[in-house]
């Protein structure tokens, strides 16, 4: 079991310390050419210290199209104090960029271990690698727009930034027992998550309730792959005599 990161332990603003990983791609159809198709990713940023995330699309695999998604990032998130990855070609030519052009920010661009060392900061990666699965088993082999597949990852990400991560002092059942990222990034809990299917007249509405669909898909796989880690571990919280040599185990 790998330390601690210190700056999991500071109370920081956040996305002050901030993991990201990129992961796809995802076919996507053109808006006005729905026969032209093209693949984009997924870029999604973890907060190390709040657990909130913030996810969204990089239009393609080089360090230009995922600066254009960290810009998108930063003007709704501000600027990270410290960007934690793994050692991807494409991050390491961004994370040079970002740290010439964020010196007066005083962002730093940090590596972890080998990209093949996953247990590193295993808190973050275990979330990263939750969502990736359970997303890309949620859009399958769908073909959405660019737009479309957007909101469906913000969608995913509110829904991910609901989730407890702490108990209030206050239990007053009309307000809630559980403190989850969207109090501390909103000051109060988002709307109701998942938000089900969308209820309009016309068809205008097709496209909206196949977003809404792919949603509920991911919240069913994440729910059950997700939660049942958050039960506690009693063997990692009681105290007792470190294993040694000549030791009945």
């Amino acid at each position: 079991m790998d330390q601690v990161l210190e700056e999991r332990m500071k109370p920081t603003p956040p996305f002050y310390h901030t993991a990201v990983d990129l992961f796809g791609p995802f076919n996507i159809k053109d808006t006005v050419k729905r026969r032209t198709h093209g693949k984009v990713y997924g870029v999604i940023f973890n907060c190390l210290v709040t657990r909130a995330v913030y996810v969204d699309l990089a239009e393609g695999y080089s360090a230009s199209d995922f600066m254009a998604t960290y810009q998108r990032f930063i003007s709704v998130r501000g600027a990270p104090r410290i960007l934690y990855s793994d050692r991807g070609s494409q991050l390491i030519a961004a994370g040079k960029n970002i740290e010439r052009i964020g010196k007066n920010e005083g962002v730093t661009w940090k590596y972890n271990r080998p990209s093949d060392a996953p247990w590193y900061n295993g808190a973050s990666e275990s979330l990263i690698k939750s969502v990736k699965r359970n997303l890309c088993i949620a859009i399958g082999d769908s073909v959405l727009t660019f737009g479309e597949l957007q909101t469906a990852l913000f969608n995913v990400a509110s829904m991910m930034n609901e989730r407890p991560i702490g108990v209030k002092p206050c239990f007053n059942l009309e307000l809630g027992n559980y403190l989850c990222p969207n109090d501390l990034l909103l000051g109060r809990a988002s709307v109701k998550c998942p938000q089900g299917i969308y209820e309009s007249d016309g068809d205008h509405k097709r496209r909206l309730e196949f977003i809404q669909k792919i949603v509920e898909s991911f919240w069913r796989k994440w729910q059950r792959d997700f939660f049942p880690t958050m039960v506690v571990r009693q063997k990692w919280h009681t105290n007792r005599r470190n294993v040694r040599v000549m030791m009945c185990v």
